[in-house]
C-alpha cells in the first residue's frame, strides 16, 4: 500500500476507496448540536411531567420505611405521612436523584452551552 506524502487529517479515509466509487456525505436536515439541544429540551420536558408520580413514589416509600421502624408513632389523622421526618427524608432523596442524575448524564446543557 503506498503512502501519501500529506499527513493524515480528521478526513482521511481510514479504508482506500474502490476506484470509481464516490463517497458521499449525508448530511441531516438539522445540526448536530441542535439535535442534541432538542434531546435535552424533551428529557425535561418528559422529567417535568413526571416528577409530581415520582415525588409521590419517594414520599410513599419514605412513609412506609418510617412507620416500619417507628411502630409506635403515632399516626395523623388526614395524612399519615405529613410528619416532618418524612418529609425531610422526602426532600433528600429527591435532592440526591437530581444531583446524581444532572452529575452523571451526558451530554448536559451547561457543558454544550460553554463549549460554543
Amino acid at each position: 500500500m503506498a503512502r501519501s506524502s500529506s499527513p493524515p487529517t480528521e478526513r482521511t479515509p481510514l479504508v482506500t476507496p474502490q476506484p470509481g466509487t464516490e463517497h458521499v456525505v449525508k448530511r441531516g436536515w438539522f445540526p448536530s448540536l441542535h439535535r442534541v439541544l432538542f434531546t435535552t429540551c424533551l428529557l425535561a420536558l418528559t422529567f417535568a411531567f413526571t416528577q409530581t408520580s415520582l415525588m409521590y413514589g419517594f414520599r410513599r416509600m419514605t412513609c412506609e420505611d418510617y412507620y416500619l421502624h417507628h411502630p409506635d408513632a403515632v399516626e395523623p389523622v388526614p395524612d399519615r405521612c405529613t410528619v416532618r421526618r418524612i418529609e425531610a427524608d422526602t426532600a433528600s432523596s429527591i435532592s440526591i436523584m437530581a444531583t446524581s442524575t444532572m452529575t452523571f448524564s451526558e451530554p448536559s446543557t451547561a457543558s454544550l452551552m460553554c463549549a460554543r
